[in-house]
């Protein structure tokens, strides 16, 4: 399954692979601390938060062209800024296997895209 389309971010690098690979490992190190923001928010049921953190985490996932992803989190902030209720706890957990399928596949094109040694 193709969550991503890496090629969303190189055409925003300009076909830079050195920074295409860097952004990538900046992903890696900063999308699963975002995600366990939002889950806490969640928790705590706070929409200002949540809003925020969907809002940040969405962003992110645009730029490696998860879309489907970065489109529940749309939902989520909207949702949040509106003061709806919080999403239920099925529904973030879909939503975390979903964001681990899109971690696993930005790390085999890290790794498919690395320069030989």
């Amino acid at each position: 399954m193709n969550l991503i389309k890496p090629e969303v971010l190189m055409r925003a690098v300009d076909n830079n692979t050195e920074v295409f690979l860097h952004l990538l490992g900046v992903f890696l190190r900063i999308c699963p601390e975002m995600l366990d923001r939002l889950e806490q928010s969640i928790a705590a049921g706070n929409q200002a938060s949540i809003c925020q953190q969907a809002h940040s985490l969405k962003g992110c996932l645009l730029l490696i062209g998860a879309e489907p992803t970065s489109e529940k989190l749309n939902l989520m902030e909207r949702a949040a800024r509106n003061n709806e209720a919080n999403c239920d706890p099925a529904t973030f957990s879909s939503l975390r296997l979903e964001f681990d399928q899109v971690i696993a596949e930005v790390k085999v094109c890290l790794s498919e895209n690395k320069p030989a040694d």
